[in-house]
């Protein structure tokens, strides 16, 4: 029979998990910097092309005025929504595809594999995201509007049952 407790075990293997997780969070060394001015880099280039992409979607969907908004249909509106999102996300995909092919600027140590693929694209993915909703208003304002409409909706079908 073993005397040791396996929750104890269990116990000491989770401090040291957490203890190792704590030091690799404020761990500061070559590589640290490294994948801190990868970021940098990262961000940047996202930048240039989110302007660009941007630009080209907001051409494509041009803004409409609150009055042009409430004339289209709903089924319109969805299908502008959705044309949207498709090119939206496409853009996401392919963004960060060209910013992987600016190479790394800044090389520290031969220690370090520059882009860990699943950080960049988890980061870059929202990065991208959120620069591409600023510079192409129009899906907010579609999808503002899709919203308003549904709410409308739903007030008048319950006040039915009230």
């Amino acid at each position: 029979m073993s005397s040791v407790n396996p929750n104890i075990r269990g116990q000491k293997t989770f401090e040291m998990e957490a203890s190792n997780a704590f030091n690799d969070l404020v761990q500061y060394d070559a590589i640290r910097l490294q994948k801190l001015l990868g970021i940098f880099q990262s961000v940047v280039v996202y930048i240039i092309i989110c302007l660009v992409i941007g630009r080209l979607m907001h051409k494509m969907f041009p803004n409409d005025t609150r009055e042009s908004l409430k004339l289209k249909s709903s089924s319109e509106l969805v299908g502008v929504v959705v044309a949207q999102t498709v090119v939206f996300t496409i853009s996401v995909y392919y963004i960060h595809k060209m910013a992987l092919v600016v190479p790394v600027l800044f090389n520290l140590t031969p220690n370090f594999v520059p882009r860990d693929y699943s950080e960049t694209l988890l980061a870059g993915g929202v990065v991208i995201s959120i620069l591409l909703m600023r510079f192409t208003p129009s899906l907010d304002m579609h999808l503002s509007e899709l919203v308003r409409r549904y709410y409308a909706y739903m007030d008048s079908f319950n006040s039915m049952f009230m």
